[in-house]
């Protein structure tokens, strides 16, 4: 039967349901909006004023500038007010802040910066990270001073490190410094007050102005320098016993004195200039450091030459390899001309080695396999005992690869799996070459996956399976 078009239509009763929510609720949803808008509801009512917009601990700020690249054109202050307010009164009654981020590319006071610092330290804060750009950094490290929550402390952007005399954050443990210029003795004086310090990462700073850089912390267990600039001829010095994890990536060859550290199991060393082979002082000079650090690295478990660079100097080193016996996973940027037989002596010299990884493929090289097979008349002890698993990475067919592929197939006695990620375009008439070659090990699985970018390994610093050994 049709409704009567005259017939009213009961109203619906509106029915207010986000005000029937309790606060935890509305603090937990508003903690999904940006920090501005999350603080700008409270001018909704006087239920709102008091809402904790940052939902339930452990609580998090993270504080990016609109003035700076993220959202050009609008106004500075606005921003510092924005901060000034939240840390000094919104937050006032909060007893402890887990993380506060500030990022802006803006160059702000001493004081202000000072301020900011002083706030969140006032706040129990645990992890601090601060890319920002004071005029002088010692009123920052000034507020700082003897913070005793603080375990993380993340710092940028294009700043000198200045320390005063009397610094210390008693329980640091975590250490980030971004683009900073570093002179004389500062770094020594920030290590000095950082006593429990575990983890210490350099990352795209100028060190230019040192002669020699000293690393010394009793605790250090984990040290990364990435992307630095140093001055030609610089010497690194790095003290710390207790050393597990060890990271050089950058473009300057520099002297790494590295003592024998026990517990060193992790090393990852990526230098992307070896120098002219014309200069001969300087190439002969650039070998013997390279050569030198990762032979200071002989006991490690973990190791990592993720480029060309490293294997160069190893071939050009006069010295005979060291016996990497605790060595039981080994990770090679792309293998080219001297890599061929600089892997023969790698796989000599790693008796116990278990993963092997290719993270760049082969550079198409004649001849290149008959000379890593010439030198291993005998197969090494660890294709008899230990290899269990091998990954190439960007395979694009070449006869060379095969051959390498061939070779591991038939003298890996214990192998469990051979994973190769061939280029799209590649012919599956190889592919299938592949999984007809004769194994050694039974129980050996041939895995054949299209390479995709995403999934392949990142920058060594950045690896977490290198970093934790996970």
């Amino acid at each position: 039967m049709e409704s009567d078009p005259s017939e009213k239509c009961p109203e619906i009763e509106c029915i207010d349901l986000i005000s029937t929510m309790p606060d935890s609720i509305l603090g937990k949803i508003l903690s999904y909006l940006p920090i501005e808008n999350a603080v700008a509801t409270s001018i909704l009512s006087t239920r709102w004023k008091n809402l904790f917009p940052f939902g339930v601990p452990p609580i998090k700020i993270y504080l990016y500038d609109p003035s700076g690249s993220y959202r050009p054109g609008q106004n500075t202050r606005s921003f510092m007010n924005f901060v000034d307010k939240l840390l000094n009164e919104t937050l006032l009654d909060v007893p402890c802040v887990q993380t506060i981020v500030i990022y802006s590319k803006k160059l702000y006071s001493n004081d202000k910066i000072g301020s900011w610092v002083s706030a969140a330290v006032l706040l129990n804060v645990v992890h601090l990270n601060l890319m920002s750009k004071p005029s002088h950094s010692k009123a920052l490290f000034h507020s700082l001073n003897g913070c005793a929550t603080l375990v993380k402390l993340d710092l940028g952007i294009n700043f000198e490190l200045c320390i005063p005399g009397e610094f210390i954050l008693p329980n640091l443990k975590r250490l980030m410094l971004c683009m900073l210029l570093i002179r004389d003795d500062n770094i020594h004086k920030l290590l000095d007050g950082c006593p429990v310090l575990d983890y210490l990462l350099f990352s795209e700073c100028d060190l230019g102005v040192l002669d020699n850089l000293t690393i010394q912390s009793q605790l250090l267990k984990k040290l990364l320098i990435v992307d630095c600039f140093f001055n030609e001829g610089c010497e690194v010095e790095i003290d710390a016993p207790d050393l597990e994890v060890f990271v050089y990536d950058g473009s300057f060859v520099v002297n790494c004195v590295l003592a024998d550290h026990k517990s060193l199991h992790t090393v990852c060393i990526e230098y992307n200039v070896l120098g002219e082979v014309n200069d001969v002082d300087d190439f002969v000079s650039n070998v013997r450091h390279v050569a030198k650090l990762v032979k200071a690295c002989s006991s490690t478990i973990r190791l990592s030459l993720s480029n060309n660079v490293a294997i160069t100097a190893l071939h050009h080193s006069p010295d005979q390899l060291p016996l990497f016996k605790n060595l039981t996973c080994l990770a090679l940027g792309r293998v080219e001309s001297h890599g061929f037989e600089v892997l023969a002596h790698l796989l000599k010299s790693a008796p116990s080695l278990q993963t092997l990884t290719f993270e760049d493929g082969f550079e198409k090289c004649d001849g290149g396999y008959d000379r890593f097979e010439s030198l291993l008349p005998t197969s090494p002890i660890c294709l008899i005992l230990c290899l269990k698993k091998i990954e190439f990475w960007e395979f694009k067919g070449e006869e060379d690869e095969i051959k390498f592929i061939e070779y591991f197939l038939k003298n890996g006695r214990v192998l469990q799996e051979v994973t190769v990620h061939y280029l799209p375009c590649e012919d599956s008439s190889i592919l299938n070459r592949l999984l007809v070659f004769p194994k050694d090990s039974k129980t050996c699985q041939i895995i054949l996956t299209e390479y995709d970018d995403i999934d392949r390994p990142s920058d060594p610093y950045s690896r977490e399976k290198w970093i934790t050994g996970v």
